[in-house]
């Protein structure tokens, strides 16, 4: 059996602009908001992929973050220590 897996995610939304979008030029924004849907597909299709379930190993448990910024571990620092523990005192989940 392997060990358990913890993910902790941002989960843009297409609806959601980074940081730095607002100081894009039209253009620059326009490229953004043509190429940022396929960028949200992906980050929900590969944090799908990590939770799903495989037979004969632990669930994972998996933490989504809606529009969080790219730094969330820093700018959260509370609650990614929250999940964590939860995780690795094994109340996560439950």
């Amino acid at each position: 059996m392997e060990a358990p897996r913890l993910g902790i995610f941002s989960r843009p939304s297409a609806q959601g602009k980074l940081p730095y979008y607002y100081c894009l030029n039209p253009e620059e924004r326009n490229k953004f908001d043509q190429n940022w849907p396929a960028i949200v597909k992906w980050y929900m299709d590969t944090t799908a992929e990590f939770a799903v379930q495989q037979p004969g190993r632990p669930n994972p448990v998996v933490y989504t973050l809606p529009d969080a910024p790219h730094y969330f571990y820093l700018n959260d620092q509370a609650s990614v220590v929250r999940m964590m523990r939860e995780f690795l005192l094994g109340s996560a989940g439950n």
